[in-house]
């Protein structure tokens, strides 16, 4: 179920006529932002538009909704190459540095076996 916020009555109305779900109500624009990140469900935020651009009888709408960091082929392959550590850090990668990429610590080189020493 998601959880609408709206700025006024009247959008509040319209939601539940159009929707069948009730909207809160909050103050202003700075308070429906902070209740949707504080709010553990998808939560739809119903702001008034305030540009130029825009006239000024339209909205905005946002949609937010937590979602769990899914397991990337990284980590899989780390752990496949013997890796079991946790990662130091992410990296930013992919289009416009929108995925994060685990890094690790690099493996201290090992030490050659007597035999390695002699062949190699």
């Amino acid at each position: 179920m998601v959880r609408w916020i709206a700025f006024d009555e009247n959008t509040a109305a319209s939601i539940a006529e159009k929707t069948g779900d009730q909207a809160g109500i909050v103050k202003s624009d700075e308070d429906a932002l902070e209740l949707a990140l504080r709010s553990s469900q998808a939560s739809v935020v119903v702001v008034p538009a305030r540009t130029p651009a825009v006239e000024p009888e339209q909205v905005l709408i946002l949609k937010m909704e937590r979602k769990s960091r899914p397991e990337k082929a990284a980590p899989r392959a780390a752990k496949q190459a013997g890796r079991e550590s946790e990662p130091v850090g992410y990296v930013a990668t992919g289009f416009l540095g929108l995925n994060d990429e685990p890094v690790y610590e690099e493996e201290p080189p090992r030490p050659k076996k007597w035999w390695q020493k002699i062949l190699g």
